[in-house]
C-alpha cells in the first residue's frame, strides 16, 4: 500500500467509526471486496455484509420487460427466451442488449428513410444477445460464488443472507 492509500483508508476508518451512533448509516457497493482493508470491515464501521447474485430467470425476464416496456417492439417478442438466452448475463448486460437493438433500428430507420421507427424485433434482440458476451467470465463468476459462501457463512453469527435481484410473482 502506498502512502497515500494509507492515508485515504486512515480517513474513512475516523469516519466510519460509529456512525450508526450518530443516525449515520453507510450503504457501499464493490465487486471486489477482496481488495478493502480489513480495518474497514469490523463491526461497528461494516456491521452487515450481502452478496448480490446474478439475475435468476425470473429477474431476467422482468428486466426484459422493463427495458422494452417504452420501446417500439414487434408482436413476435418473447420475454422467456431472452431470459433463457441470457443465462449468467448481469442487469447491465441486459439493458445493454436492449440499448443496443434499439441502436440498430434507429440505424435501420435512417437508412430505409421510414417515417417511423422500425420497431425491435425478437431475431434482432437474439442476434445482439449472441454477440454479446456476458461481463462476467466463469472463472469470475466462481470466484464471487465462493466470495458468496464466505459471506453468507461469515455475516452475523451464521445467519445466512442473501440478497439480490427479486421480483413479486
Amino acid at each position: 500500500m502506498n502512502p497515500n492509500q494509507a492515508n485515504e483508508v486512515n480517513e474513512l476508518l475516523t469516519r466510519l467509526n460509529n456512525c450508526a451512533e450518530k443516525g449515520v448509516f453507510v450503504l457501499a457497493t464493490t465487486n471486489r471486496p477482496e481488495l478493502i482493508d480489513s480495518a474497514i470491515l469490523r463491526t461497528g464501521r461494516v456491521d452487515e455484509m450481502y452478496y448480490v447474485s446474478l439475475p435468476d430467470l425470473k429477474a431476467r425476464h422482468d428486466i426484459f420487460g422493463i427495458e422494452l416496456e417504452k420501446r417500439p417492439c414487434s408482436d413476435d417478442i418473447d420475454l422467456n427466451a431472452l431470459a433463457n438466452a441470457t443465462e449468467n448475463y448481469t442487469s447491465s448486460d441486459l439493458s445493454y442488449i436492449v440499448k443496443e437493438s434499439a441502436r440498430r433500428c434507429f440505424d435501420e430507420t435512417i437508412a430505409a428513410g421510414a417515417d417511423a421507427l422500425i420497431p425491435l424485433s425478437q431475431s434482432l434482440l437474439l442476434d445482439v444477445i449472441k454477440l454479446t458476451r456476458p461481463s462476467i467470465s466463469l472463472t469470475e463468476l466462481k470466484a464471487f460464488e465462493e466470495m458468496r459462501e464466505r459471506i453468507e457463512h461469515h455475516v452475523n453469527g451464521n445467519r445466512r443472507r442473501r440478497i439480490g435481484f427479486f421480483t413479486n410473482g
